[in-house]
C-alpha cells in the first residue's frame, strides 16, 4: 500500500519557533502527529498543531496549554469551537495524534507520562502548511509528521468549497469510500498541482472533476485557465490509465460558466449533470430554495441535498 508522507524535525523547538510540512489539498484519510520530550511547560505555554491555520476557508487547528484543548476553525476570522480540559500534565514525552477519517472530523489523542486524553473533534483543514508551534514552551527531539492514506482509494474526488457542503453531507450519510482532495477558493491550477503532488505517491483508477465555479467564464469564451488545467488533466489521465470523470459547474448570478459546461458535455467523457440538477442551466437563476439567499453562489440545505443526490445517482462507485 502506497501513502503520502513527510516528516519534519528539530532537536529544539523554543517559544515563537515552528515546524513545518507542505502538503496538497488532502481533505480525509489523513493524519498530523507531533512527538516531542517536554523541557519546560508552564501555565502560560501552549503548544499549536495546525493545518493552514488561518488561510481562509479550510484551516483548523488546536492550541493545547496546560489545562485545556481549545479546537478552532478559520473561515473568514478565527472561531473558537470548543474549549475541552484534558487533564493531563505537559510533561516528560509527549505525542499529539490527530487522525482524519472520511471527512470533516477526526480523533484527537494527547499521550504523555500522566496518561491519555482522546476526543472527536470537527477538523476542516485541507490547505496551507502542516505546523507544529510552540508559545513559552521548549521541546526538544521534535518530529512533525504528516500522512495521506486516502490516495490509496480507487476513486479521487477533486474540488473546492461545494465539498463543505455535498461533500459533508455524503460523509454524514456513510458514503467514504473516495478521497477528497480540495479546498474552498480553490482555483484549477492549485488542483492540478495537488493532483501532481498525489500521483508521485500512488494513482486512482478514476478521477472526478468538479472543479470551475472559482475560474468564471468570460463573457464570450471560456476561462483560460480552467481550460488548460482540462487539457492538462486529460494528458495526466490519459497517460496513468486514469478514468477521467467530469462535472458541469452551476451558473450563479455573479459567476458565468457557460462554455466549459459545453466543453463538458461535449467532450465525450462520462460526466456529471450538476447544472442542470439545480436549475442553473441556461440561465443563471437556479430552481426556488436551492442557492443561498446570501452568497448566491453556494447551495442551500435543499440545494445541497438535491446535488448530493445527483453525484450519488451518477457514481454508484461511490459506498
Amino acid at each position: 500500500m502506497n501513502y503520502f508522507e513527510k516528516k519534519a524535525t528539530k532537536e529544539i523547538l523554543c517559544d515563537g519557533e515552528c515546524i513545518a510540512i507542505s502538503s496538497p489539498n488532502s481533505k480525509n484519510y489523513n493524519k498530523i502527529e507531533f512527538n516531542a520530550k517536554v523541557t519546560s511547560f508552564d501555565n502560560n505555554s501552549k503548544v499549536v498543531i495546525s493545518h493552514g491555520k488561518t488561510s481562509p476557508w479550510c484551516s483548523a487547528y488546536i492550541v493545547i496549554d496546560a489545562e485545556s484543548v481549545y479546537l478552532y476553525e478559520y473561515l473568514r476570522e478565527e472561531k473558537l469551537l470548543e474549549k475541552i480540559p484534558h487533564g493531563l500534565s505537559i510533561s516528560g514525552s509527549v505525542n499529539i495524534l490527530i487522525t482524519v477519517g472520511a471527512g470533516f472530523f477526526a480523533n484527537l489523542v494527547i499521550t504523555a507520562p500522566s496518561g491519555s486524553f482522546t476526543k472527536e473533534i470537527f477538523w476542516n483543514g485541507s490547505r496551507e502548511d502542516i505546523l507544529a508551534e510552540s508559545t513559552g514552551a521548549t521541546f526538544t527531539d521534535c518530529t512533525l509528521t504528516y500522512r495521506i492514506d486516502g490516495i490509496n482509494k480507487d476513486i479521487w474526488l477533486i474540488g473546492d468549497s461545494y465539498f463543505d457542503f455535498w461533500g459533508k453531507y455524503i460523509v454524514n450519510l456513510g458514503y467514504g469510500n473516495f478521497y477528497l482532495d480540495g479546498h474552498s477558493g480553490r482555483c484549477t491550477d492549485v488542483a492540478i498541482d495537488s493532483i501532481k503532488t498525489n500521483l508521485l505517491y500512488a494513482k486512482p483508477k478514476k478521477m472526478v472533476w468538479f472543479m470551475g465555479m472559482n475560474d468564471p467564464d468570460e463573457e464570450d469564451k471560456v476561462n483560460s485557465s480552467w481550460i488548460n488545467c482540462f487539457y492538462i488533466l486529460r494528458d495526466i489521465c490519459l497517460e496513468n490509465d486514469i478514468e477521467l470523470i467530469l462535472s458541469t459547474v452551476p451558473n450563479t448570478p455573479e459567476r458565468n460558466n457557460k462554455y466549459k459546461n459545453e466543453i463538458v458535455r461535449n467532450s465525450g467523457y462520462r460526466y456529471i449533470e450538476i447544472c442542470s440538477a439545480v436549475g442553473a442551466d441556461t440561465c443563471r437563476g437556479w430552481t426556488s430554495g436551492l442557492i443561498d439567499p446570501e452568497d448566491y453562489v453556494h447551495p442551500s440545505p435543499e440545494g445541497t441535498k438535491i446535488i448530493s443526490e445527483c453525484i450519488l445517482s451518477a457514481l454508484p462507485e461511490i459506498e
